[in-house]
């Protein structure tokens, strides 16, 4: 897990990059140098103009990242793979329509649709189911910050996939392209692209497994996703704390056996200084107290209230109990399903049959990897996650799909025939 590979800071030199600065200019040119080179090579406005979305929303990005990410602009592990996977997967498909005679242009124009309302859709899926725990904060502004932190991780598949059907065909019917034709022939992206995303999720921590005694069972830091989750279930006597992007660091929860709360540490107390020093958010608070730790020592800890606490060594877990990599399995699943539907697909006797395979197996394979999944809640009295919910739900549409398929093969057999 590496959350944060590196920081890009927001001024070089005095001059400003980000906001109004050198990258946004550099940003506008590029996009006029480019609009008229496709311009003069024939290429039309509308075609151009659907590549706008992707264009705005990049230079809304760096006039206000720095708003977001006061300080310097992170680079996560999560966003680095998201855009690999999309990059990858847009790069497969474009090389697959030209070997079958279509424009990859047109893939490219799809992508742009299909990147943007699959990012929405993901992104709403995980923001409705964790609102309450993940995104409700003390301010609106803290709210909207959390929310629109897509690079930290918080992307569910099943809601990029709703999102981005919605998004297929409406472009397939603006245009009036063979929607059958063209899922099959994405059907392979789709999977790449959870594929490298999954690898992702392990670099951020997120969508892990329950606990697990294999050899190759994995640990996470203190402050991931699959500690909180072990210490607020009471498997791992520890602290969970939280700030940082402006938020002063606080004790979100303190186990109750933990020589933390004996030491006199309780829920919603602020930390001011951890040996001297102001930590800039829960990450650096850590940090502080393990040197300590190192060091023989207790961590000495200044609260915002005044008080001041010793923590022994030992007093907060560095990292939690060995569960299952269930981002790994994820990613080779979906690595194999691409095999198989790129085998599959040279020998399917008509069109969309790859694409219902595709939504035959991989809900099949998601449900079996939810099993082992501790990250979500069983929902209502179904005594399954929601993407288990979902996978059945979508396994039961795509049966109605299948039909469709042979009825409509059959209605076409029998016009050719007469």
């Amino acid at each position: 897990m590496r959350q944060t590979l590196f920081e890009i800071p927001y001024e070089a030199f005095g001059i400003p990059l980000f906001g109004f600065g050198i990258l946004f200019w550099v940003w506008i040119a590029g996009v006029a140098f480019w609009f008229v080179r496709q311009k003069r090579r024939g290429a039309a406005t509308g075609e151009l103009l659907n590549q706008l979305p992707m264009m705005v929303l990049i230079a809304a990005a760096i006039l206000f990242l720095p708003r977001a990410f006061p300080g310097a602009l992170p680079i996560r592990g999560y966003g680095v793979f998201l855009l690999l996977a999309v990059v990858s997967a847009v790069a497969l498909a474009a090389h697959r329509a030209r070997c079958s005679g279509i424009d990859p242009e047109v893939i490219l124009s799809l992508a742009v649709w299909l990147f943007v309302a699959g990012i929405v859709g993901a992104r709403a899926f995980h923001v409705i189911q964790y609102w309450k725990t993940d995104y409700l904060r003390p301010t609106a502004a803290e709210t909207i910050a959390q929310i629109v932190n897509i690079p930290q991780g918080g992307l569910v598949v099943y809601g990029s996939l709703l999102g981005g059907a919605l998004a297929f065909f409406a472009f397939t019917r603006r245009h009036h392209l063979p929607a059958l034709q063209l899922a099959d022939l994405i059907a392979p992206s789709v999977m790449l692209g959870i594929a490298l995303g999954r690898v992702g999720c392990l670099m951020n921590g997120c969508c892990f497994g329950g606990l697990c005694d294999l050899p190759w069972s994995v640990t996470f830091p203190a402050g991931s996703p699959p500690f909180h989750s072990q210490v607020q279930r009471g498997l791992l006597p520890s602290v969970l704390l939280y700030g940082g992007a402006g938020a002063p660091v606080s004790v979100l929860y303190v186990s109750p056996q933990s020589a933390a709360a004996a030491a006199g540490l309780r829920d919603g107390a602020v930390l001011r200084e951890i040996n001297g020093a102001q930590p800039r958010s829960a990450a650096e608070a850590y940090q502080l107290i393990f040197a300590a730790e190192d060091e023989g020592r207790p961590a000495h800890v200044l609260l915002d209230s005044g008080k001041q606490l010793d923590l022994p060594g030992g007093s907060i877990a560095r990292r939690s109990l060995p569960v299952h990599p269930t981002q790994i399995y994820s990613a080779v699943n979906a690595l194999l399903l691409c095999a198989v539907l790129l085998a599959f697909h040279p020998f399917r006797r008509h069109d969309g049959v790859t694409f219902a395979l595709m939504a035959t197996l991989y809900p099949i394979s998601r449900f079996l990897i939810e099993v082992i999944r501790t990250d979500e809640l069983a929902v209502g009295k179904t005594n399954m996650s929601i993407s288990q919910n979902v996978s059945v739900l979508v396994i039961v549409a795509v049966a109605a799909f299948w039909v469709f398929l042979f009825t409509r093969a059959k209605r076409t057999a029998a016009a050719s025939a007469a």
